[in-house]
């Protein structure tokens, strides 16, 4: 046989180098690599990764509620809060306009987001518990959370049956995309 001949093994290909060894086909090419720049490593942004995120901040499980441009996930799809008893939900709304890989570009001033919460109780006229916007939130760099000016936390006490509304918004003002957050509860309180 002669040295540096190709021949099939089983199923695998070798290589027959000079000593008389095999070893693998595509043998790997160890080379050393320059650390990658900024550039390299982001991607251009878009507009799907405008994102609103709702959580219970007192539940430690993995159950949140979500928005991106045309896509929407409730946190009542999975978060099942006890009946038979009044108790408190400290929301938690988080919004995100970029990621660290994709940040946007720059100069930004993020458009305005708003928070609408309300509480029917059963019977009777809604209750607006909040209700805020903020026209210019402050966007401290990527994958960051927006820091508006009406927080991130909304506690909500419930002590009576009724059904809970939350919708939060945020406006791209570059791309005039609009991500809107739509949730309700049924909640059940006054057991018998």
């Amino acid at each position: 046989m002669f040295t540096n001949e190709f021949i099939k093994n089983g199923t695998s290909a070798v290589h027959v180098v000079d000593d008389g060894k095999q070893a693998p086909f595509f043998k790997p090419a160890i080379q050393r690599q320059e650390e990658a720049t900024p550039q390299q490593l982001n991607k251009p942004w878009s507009k799907e990764l405008l994102t609103i995120i709702v959580y219970d901040d007192d539940y430690k499980g993995n159950c949140f509620g979500s928005a991106t441009p045309g896509e929407s996930s409730g946190l009542s799809t999975c978060m099942k809060w006890p009946s038979c008893r009044s108790f408190n939900i400290p929301l938690r709304v988080e919004f995100f306009v970029d990621r660290i890989s994709s940040p946007h570009a720059q100069p930004f001033q993020p458009g305005p987001v708003s928070i609408d919460i309300t509480f029917t109780p059963t019977g009777k006229p809604a209750n607006v518990l909040y209700h805020s916007t903020d026209t210019k939130p402050v966007y401290n760099g990527p994958n960051l959370i927006l820091e508006p000016s009406f927080g991130k936390v909304f506690p909500v006490n419930i002590d009576t049956d009724g059904q809970l509304n939350v919708t939060a918004t945020l406006h791209d003002a570059d791309s005039g995309v609009d991500v809107i957050y739509r949730d309700s509860a049924r909640f059940v309180i006054l057991c018998s």
